[in-house]
């Protein structure tokens, strides 16, 4: 198919589902406006709900075709060559296609490779063959992060702090801690 016609069925087919929408807006509103139309109505209904003047003139000149075709709703009548329009029109991009593949496989080759470098036991670095792999030096290793506390904001570890720190005096009974008096 030409490229020129399937960008014009995609531009069509955007307007069309643009207006799906505003039909699905329009049908929301007229069934607001006039609870006689129910739940789901039809693209006739709805037409003759905003413009009766212009429905009787289309229904005089077409009967056929308001009898028929705009019986289904409008958001149907409109959004469903929209998105037939969309899909056939969407430019593919064949020459994407084997990187996006390659990139399904990324992590499986990254698997290889590190076992391959000797990195089989995840948890035990230790003999890994690895050049660029350097463990970091002891004295940047901290069991405890008592050093990052700041004064008074410790009560995420001790939660009777943050009560003493309220005024209230901890309680000595650990199976049940109130914050706050009922």
């Amino acid at each position: 198919m030409n490229d020129s016609i399937k960008r014009l069925l995609f531009i069509l087919g955007i307007a069309l589902a643009g207006a799906a929408f505003v039909a699905t807006g329009t049908e929301i509103v007229a069934s607001a406006l006039n609870p006689d139309l129910g739940r789901l109505p039809s693209a006739a209904e709805l037409w003759r709900a905003v413009s009766p003047a212009t429905f009787e003139a289309a229904l005089a000149q077409w009967p056929m075709i308001v009898s028929t075709v705009l019986t289904l709703p409008a958001w149907l009548l409109l959004g469903a060559p929209g998105i037939t329009f969309i899909i056939i029109g969407h430019e593919r991009d064949e020459d994407a296609a084997p990187e996006i593949e390659q990139s399904l496989y990324l992590f499986d080759e990254l698997t290889r490779r590190a076992r391959e470098d000797g990195f089989a036991d995840i948890d035990d670095f230790s003999h890994s063959t690895a050049m660029d792999f350097h463990p970091a030096d002891p004295q940047f290793i901290r069991d405890s992060v008592a050093d990052d506390l700041i004064d008074g904001h410790d009560y995420l570890l001790d939660p009777h702090k943050a009560e003493a720190a309220d005024g209230e005096a901890p309680q000595a009974d650990d199976k049940t801690v109130s914050r706050r008096p009922s």
